[in-house]
């Protein structure tokens, strides 16, 4: 704290792509809104530290309002690398209240207005967070894109080239076929061996989840091979949401740019669990800014 009255309440969501600034005063009415880029602490704590004032200045604009005079709560992925956690603290030293978070747990409080619940979020990743009725925080998930993301979309992509390299591999040796997916799929990294080699070895997740569409093509098209990905992905979702819902004893949202496609997956047992999101990620931040909402903490 500065020791300057705080005149508003600010809070951010900070993902991989962009970042999200909504500004609030005490009495709750909005302020403005801003965007940046990328937010992500993994990325770059200094381009997501950046990022994020000017997210701010943006949303503060219309007010006059200095950010010494704000107290902002950031939802930010990679929050738990606490190296990077401290550069990104120590560049926005000057606002007068700062408060980090992860933008998965800024996303539960703003799904179920900071009271008990659960979300699953499925993008590029995938992970599960709950919120119990004495303030603690569980996750399932969120291993990242070497290990984990099952059921997201870098978890797709991997899975639908592995299968394609081996239907190649396949008929290469006289057996199988090459499904129209995997056929479109080894055009798009080149063709040969050595191109595909390099495509894979410059792959990172946002590479291999850029694949989506394409097996969403082919699924829409009957493709045997995207829909059996797709149904596997939907299985990996109905796991997160089983668990992290307590088995239907919380009530679950599903978020994430996956959600809507995997949502008409899942069998009635799970989708009944389901329940939509009361707000977004800023809202959460803002709810925790305000300390409406408890602080992240985990059993």
């Amino acid at each position: 704290m500065t020791g300057l009255s705080i005149q508003a309440f600010a809070g951010i969501d900070g993902g991989g792509t962009r970042t999200r600034a909504r500004v609030i005063d005490p009495g709750g009415h909005l302020i403005g809104e801003g965007a940046a880029g990328p937010g992500s602490l993994t990325l770059s704590p200094e381009m997501a530290a950046d990022n994020c004032r000017q997210a701010l200045a943006q949303a503060l604009a219309p007010s006059g309002i200095e950010i010494g005079r704000c107290r902002m709560v950031c939802g930010v992925a990679g929050h738990r690398q606490n190296a990077k956690r401290l550069v990104f603290e120590r560049r926005l030293a000057d606002v007068g209240a700062l408060e980090v978070i992860s933008d998965g747990y800024a996303a539960l409080l703003g799904a179920h207005h900071g009271a008990p619940g659960a979300i699953v979020i499925t993008g590029t990743g995938s992970v599960g967070l709950s919120l119990d009725e004495n303030g603690f925080s569980r996750q399932i998930g969120g291993f990242g894109p070497v290990v984990g993301d099952e059921g997201g979309g870098n978890w797709l992509g991997r899975n639908a080239v592995r299968a394609a390299l081996r239907e190649t591999d396949d008929v290469a040796f006289g057996e199988g076929a090459i499904s129209p997916l995997s056929f479109a799929l080894i055009d798009h990294m080149g063709r040969d061996h050595d191109a595909i080699l390099d495509w894979i070895a410059a792959a990172d997740s946002t590479r291999f989840a850029a694949l989506v569409p394409l097996i969403l093509q082919h699924e829409a098209e009957g493709d045997a091979s995207a829909c059996r990905l797709l149904d596997a992905a939907s299985n990996e979702v109905c796991r997160l949401i089983r668990l992290i819902g307590r088995q239907g004893a919380l009530p679950v949202s599903l978020l994430g740019g996956l959600a809507e496609t995997l949502r008409t997956r899942l069998p009635s047992a799970v989708s009944s669990m389901l329940t939509p999101s009361a707000g977004d990620p800023m809202d959460g931040a803002l709810l925790r800014a305000q300390t409406k909402a408890p602080p992240e903490r985990y059993e």
